[in-house]
């Protein structure tokens, strides 16, 4: 389309090859040209493709009636576009004011609709532990061994896959394939490794995992959520979590955090995360909850 002021003259354009296929717009050009009120109109060519000659149709909107332009007469969206025109107020207050309905829809979907925070920091915020709370360790020290955050995510991810025994040994030739493949992918030495194996064998002969594998319902690596008083959703994954029946047919839920540091000491933030943990499954299932903290 030629607009007023442009150049109107065909010119050739050498080496042009463009791969238009069958456009529909070149099949019903003619007809086009024919139902625009007298508006000068062209074909030209401007090169070949695949040996068939490609041509572009042209229209000049300049000798477009002055009264046909101003009611529109088929082109409805070019009137807006004439600088000054009478359209052109109503178009500029619809832009700006889908602009003012997006910024507001930007604005209002970065507020949280229910505020949530990671359980560690939200059972600290929370205050003392209630609930029956243990805490036990697997016995195995480790007075100049490893230890720190790359130590504590090897022990916790072989833990998450490592098979759970109901009696005798742990199988510490699968326990060391596990080992050795989570220790490459975090670059953990040799000796960490090994440290890591001595804590996850020993952690599987525990009394804690091996109820857990006499469980009928056992589950790792479990997402939970509790709405504390204040609205917020305190949002954590515990490591462990198996239903314990006694004698007597009574069920209750036994959630078990691992934490390698455990011979520091159990402080405040640890105790209080695991009584998260189980008062979110007491309100989750309808059961009681009890915590352990395993050093491992």
């Amino acid at each position: 389309v030629l607009r007023p002021g442009e150049q109107r003259e065909a010119r050739e354009v050498p080496g042009v090859a463009l791969a238009l296929g069958r456009d529909p717009v070149l099949r019903r050009s003619p007809a086009l040209s024919g139902r625009l009120h007298g508006v000068r109109s062209g074909r030209h060519r401007v090169g070949a493709w695949e040996g068939t000659p490609v041509h572009v149709d042209w229209w000049d909107l300049a000798g477009l009636p002055e009264p046909l332009r101003r009611s529109g007469g088929g082109f409805r969206d070019w009137e807006p576009l004439v600088p000054g025109g009478p359209a052109e107020a109503e178009a500029r207050a619809a832009f700006e004011g889908w602009q003012e309905r997006a910024e507001r829809r930007r604005r209002e979907a970065g507020v949280a609709s229910v505020p949530a925070e990671p359980a560690r920091e939200a059972a600290t915020r929370r205050g003392a532990p209630t609930g029956n709370i243990a805490v036990q360790t697997t016995g195995v020290l480790r007075p100049d061994g490893p230890r720190g955050a790359r130590f504590g995510t090897l022990v916790h991810a072989v833990l998450a896959e490592a098979p759970l025994v109901a009696e005798g040994a742990a199988d510490a030739e699968a326990i060391r394939r596990l080992v050795d493949g989570r220790g490459r992918l975090l670059g953990a030495p040799e000796a960490e490794r090994d440290a890591a194996l001595r804590a996850v064998v020993a952690a599987l002969e525990t009394g804690v995992l091996r109820n857990a594998a006499r469980s009928p319902d056992v589950r790792r690596e479990v997402p939970l959520t509790l709405t504390l008083a204040d609205g917020t959703r305190a949002e954590g994954s515990a490591d462990l979590a198996y239903l314990d029946e006694d004698e007597f047919g009574e069920a209750a839920w036994v959630v078990v955090d691992y934490k390698t540091d455990l011979s520091e000491g159990a402080t405040e933030a640890y105790l209080a995360q695991i009584a998260l943990y189980a008062d979110a499954l007491r309100e989750a299932t309808g059961l009681p909850a009890d915590g352990i903290l395993l050093g491992v």
